[in-house]
């Protein structure tokens, strides 16, 4: 998942936060469904790439719940839904390069450019301008191992629009089950470790992000920090319809 352009501290991506008032009336005679188990799920050797399908016409629909802190404590919070959709799917080094449109509503807001391949699964641009990374980032190395680690080391887009120099260490956090907008589902945890900075400005972020074989991400969650400014940002899947 993109670690820049998403990140709203300081902006307007996110519509405004609408509260809902809570019902305190009396009793009720509701009588809670037992939660059914999420489907179990594996990873096979050599089937890594299922991790996130790329293809044409291929839309994740998320909801979204953002927060920001401001350096004089001020804090903001939003909702929203927001689609990724896969076009522009090519072979590409014994995989597939797919251009990745991000909408709000009807606006796309940001284009950005994966690989999957037999190595593991790359962003290759981000940003209104599809600031290239190089060399490409890795999201998740192939083979898949249980409590595996790797390191990034590049130039690319960072939060603010700008390029600038970055270092990322991923590391496996296994299989977890985890919450979506469209229930529990067992889901690859893969946790990212951030820092980027050009000139006087500094910052660093904490994400992880949850694939399913077959869908691809199905939850993300990211803490971040830029000059004073705090935020969490967590997206969770509503709806996964597959390209062809």
């Amino acid at each position: 998942m993109n670690r820049n352009s998403l990140v709203w501290i300081g902006g307007a991506l996110l519509p405004a936060l609408t509260l809902v008032g809570c019902n305190r009336g009396g009793g009720s005679s509701y009588t809670p469904k037992p939660v059914k188990a999420p489907e179990a799920i594996s990873v096979k050797p050599g089937n890594e790439m299922e991790l996130f399908p790329l293809k044409n016409g291929a839309t994740w629909v998320y909801a979204v719940a953002a927060r920001s802190t401001a350096q004089n404590g001020e804090t903001r919070s939003a909702e929203a839904e927001i689609t990724f959709k896969a076009t522009d799917v090519v072979p590409d080094q014994g995989g597939v390069k797919a251009k990745i449109e991000i909408s709000q509503g009807a606006q796309v807001t940001e284009v950005q450019t994966w690989r999957v391949d037999p190595t593991g699964i790359y962003q290759l641009t981000s940003g209104a301008k599809q600031t290239p990374f190089n060399p490409p980032q890795l999201a998740f190395k192939f083979p898949f191992e249980e409590r595996m680690r790797w390191e990034w080391k590049g130039d690319g887009g960072i939060p603010g629009g700008e390029k600038g120099m970055s270092t990322m260490t991923g590391a496996s956090r296994g299989i977890q089950e985890c919450d979506t907008a469209m229930g529990r589902m067992q889901a690859v945890a893969i946790e990212t470790r951030w820092t980027w900075g050009t000139g006087q400005k500094q910052g660093g972020a904490v994400s992880t992000t949850w694939w399913k074989p077959g869908v691809g991400i199905v939850r993300f969650r990211q803490e971040i920090g830029v000059q004073g400014q705090t935020g969490v940002q967590l997206f969770r899947l509503k709806s996964y319809t597959p390209g062809k």
